[in-house]
């Protein structure tokens, strides 16, 4: 009984330290978990948003402090669309817009366990308890305060080149069988995901974030594109078409923080536009 005594007491206490806005939440110690908390918060979130984006680690670099509070994102690493729009459509309520990254990623399958995370519907602690959720997880607040305190540091040029490189010589190989199988029938099922949301009412657009132009010449992508292309053709299907760069990114994936903010000054237009 003490125990439970004293649990109860230090419960409380973080989650008045949460309320008071001392504690702030956490991303995530690796991918997996990084997931698991972009899944949970999707669970968690107290009030619609206006329009949701869905796709890869590409979009979780986006500057979402540019694009609003009234923007969600289910951003899924090493996955692609599929798992956000599992997530979306298993909710009670389809978005009003949902924007959806289309592009190589498409090879990747949804993972169940973060779609079942997304769209639990059963009562949980965390529904009371904001302190009981993934992202308040004390090894997120440790991770996110280290991180807090290094800030957002340039990117040295020289790991990036590498990084660039390096991607351009992983995706300088032919498309392959197996993946243009895998594309296509992600493709379809993706399909069935969009129009499923486009009955419950969304307006679903789709786009493919920039990057390094070098790395989107590659073999590989260009392969990928081509399967993709026409089974989203643009009579029937909106495509939102990205504006001219140039564009840097951190890796050869993920933008750098002065493209992201220009590219999401970009998105958030396009959105108001369309809603």
């Amino acid at each position: 009984m003490r125990i439970l005594v004293i649990s109860l007491i230090l419960l409380t206490a973080y989650q008045l330290l949460i309320w008071s806005g001392v504690v702030a939440p956490g991303i995530g110690r690796d991918n997996y978990q990084l997931n698991v908390i972009t899944a949970d918060r999707w669970r968690y979130r107290e009030a619609e948003p206006k329009a949701v984006i869905v796709g890869s680690s590409k979009i979780n670099f986006l500057d979402y402090d540019v694009l609003g509070k009234d923007v969600a994102h289910l951003g899924f690493g090493a996955q692609g669309c599929l798992t956000g729009l599992s997530i979306l459509n298993g909710s009670k309520q389809a978005p009003k817009l949902v924007l959806v990254e289309m592009d190589d990623t498409l090879q990747w399958p949804s993972v169940r366990r973060f779609v079942l995370i997304g769209t639990a519907a059963e009562f949980r602690a965390g529904d009371i308890f904001s302190a009981l959720r993934n992202e308040y997880e004390p090894p997120e607040i440790l991770l996110a305060g280290f991180r807090n305190i290094i800030g957002k540091s340039p990117i040295d040029p020289a790991p990036r080149e590498k990084c660039i490189q390096a991607q351009i010589e992983a995706l300088s190989i032919p498309l392959g069988d197996d993946k243009k199988q895998s594309i296509l029938e992600h493709a379809k099922l993706a399909k069935e995901l969009i129009d499923s949301l486009r009955i419950k009412g969304s307006q679903v657009v789709l786009f493919d974030p920039p990057g390094e132009s070098a790395v989107a010449q590659t073999r590989f992508i260009t392969e990928a594109e081509a399967c993709i292309d026409p089974m989203f053709d643009r009579h029937s299907y909106t495509w939102l078409f990205n504006p001219p760069g140039p564009w840097t990114t951190r890796d050869g994936i993920h933008l750098e923080l002065d493209s992201s903010s220009r590219y999401s000054r970009w998105l958030r237009d396009q959105i108001e536009g369309l809603l």
